[in-house]
């Protein structure tokens, strides 16, 4: 299992709701979402179990499947290394903060 805990995202949200002045408004759920979908997007495709493994439990974007940090370390051709990390970070306001992927066994 994979997990990503997304914090610190209040003041990039206000900016950017600031920005369109109230004709466009974003919550922090719908960031998060637009963070998961991106990751998913990058996703090596195979059979796409991988990719429609996604999903989001409160601030959390979480992948279960079990060979996804394989595919996070570099074990296909279709996308590099730490490509998880690689798309959040390319995002305005997420910055790392200590480690931002966490692994853990199935449950």
């Amino acid at each position: 299992m994979m997990s990503v805990k997304i914090t610190g995202l209040d003041a990039t949200i206000k900016k950017f709701n600031k920005e369109y002045k109230g004709e466009l408004e974003l919550s922090k759920k719908a960031y998060i979402n637009l963070l998961m979908f991106q990751v998913a997007l990058n996703t090596p495709v195979d059979t796409g179990r991988a990719q429609e493994g996604w999903y989001t439990k409160d601030d959390e974007i979480r992948n279960d499947v079990p060979y996804i940090s394989a595919l996070n370390e570099g074990h296909s051709t279709q996308a590099p290394a730490n490509y998880v990390e690689a798309t959040l970070l390319s995002n305005p306001g997420v910055k790392p903060n200590g480690m931002i992927v966490r692994y853990r066994e199935t449950e």
